[in-house]
C-alpha cells in the first residue's frame, strides 16, 4: 500500500495515493507511478482542481472561478461563491458588507459599467441671457445604478446636464424672457412688454410716420415708403 499524501496537499483526500496533481481543463487527477484500478477526480473528494492540486470547495463569499469550485450548488458570481447567479441590471454579490449575497449595487456607482446613455429630449438647461438651451444627453459616464437595482432615469440625470442648442432666443426689445420656465421639462416662454418709448419713427418727409414699436410681444417692421403723388 503506497503512503498518503504529505498533509500540505489535499491529494491525500482522494485516496491512499502518492502525490496528485491535477489538470485545470479537465479536474482530473494525474495517474500515479503505481497502476490504479480507477483514476481518481477531485470531485471524487468534493474539491475541485486549483491551482494544479485538489482543494476544497469554496463556501458562500469565498472567492472562485466557476461554479464547480463553489459547494452546496453556489453560483460563482462577480469572483465569489453567491447564493445566486445575481444576472439582473445593477446588482453584484461582491458589493461591501454583503459579499456572497446577490445585492443591489449601492447608488451612486456602476462598477461593471451596465448603465448607458440617457436621452435628455424634452429636458432645459436654462437661460444663459435671453437665450433658453436645450440640455444635452447624459453619457454612460454621467449614469450610474440608483440603488434600487437599476439604472438612475432622465429625471435624476437630466437637471445635472449642460446646454446643447439654443432652443428659444427671446427678443431684447419686445420680450422679456420668464424664468419660471426652461427649467426640466418645462418649456421656455417669453412674455411681451411695452418698452419705452413704445412707437417708432418710419421713413420720412411727407412719408414720415408713426408706428408701434411692439405689438403683443412681436418687433414692428417699418412700412416702405410709397411715392407722394405730384
Amino acid at each position: 500500500m503506497t503512503a498518503r499524501a504529505p498533509a500540505a496537499t489535499l491529494a491525500n483526500v482522494c485516496g491512499f495515493y502518492n502525490d496528485l496533481s491535477c489538470s485545470g481543463a479537465a479536474g482530473l487527477a494525474d495517474r500515479p507511478a503505481r497502476e490504479l484500478h480507477h483514476e481518481p477526480s477531485c470531485s471524487d473528494a468534493g474539491a475541485f482542481c486549483g491551482t494544479g492540486i485538489c482543494q476544497p470547495l469554496r463556501n458562500q463569499g469565498q472567492t472562485c472561478a466557476a461554479a464547480s469550485d463553489c459547494a452546496g450548488g453556489l453560483a460563482c458570481t462577480d469572483g465569489v461563491c453567491c447564493n445566486s447567479s445575481c444576472g439582473s441590471l445593477c446588482q453584484a454579490c461582491n458589493v461591501a458588507g454583503s459579499v456572497g449575497t446577490c445585492t443591489n449595487i449601492p447608488a451612486g456607482s456602476d462598477p461593471a459599467s451596465e448603465c448607458g446613455l440617457v436621452s435628455c429630449a424634452g429636458w432645459y438647461a436654462g437661460w444663459t441671457g435671453d437665450q433658453c438651451f436645450t440640455a444635452q444627453n447624459a453619457p454612460a459616464a454621467a449614469v450610474d445604478c440608483n440603488g434600487a437595482g437599476s439604472c438612475e432615469t432622465a429625471a435624476q440625470v437630466c437637471p445635472a446636464q449642460p446646454a446643447n442648442a439654443v432652443a428659444l432666443d427671446c427678443n431684447n426689445t419686445c420680450q422679456v424672457k420668464n424664468l419660471s420656465t426652461c427649467t426640466g421639462m418645462v418649456a421656455p416662454v417669453c412674455n411681451a412688454f411695452t418698452p419705452m418709448p413704445n412707437t417708432q419713427s418710419c421713413n420720412s418727409g411727407v412719408c414720415q410716420q408713426t408706428i408701434a414699436l411692439c405689438t403683443a410681444g412681436v418687433p414692428q417692421t417699418c412700412p416702405s415708403a410709397m411715392s407722394h403723388p405730384s
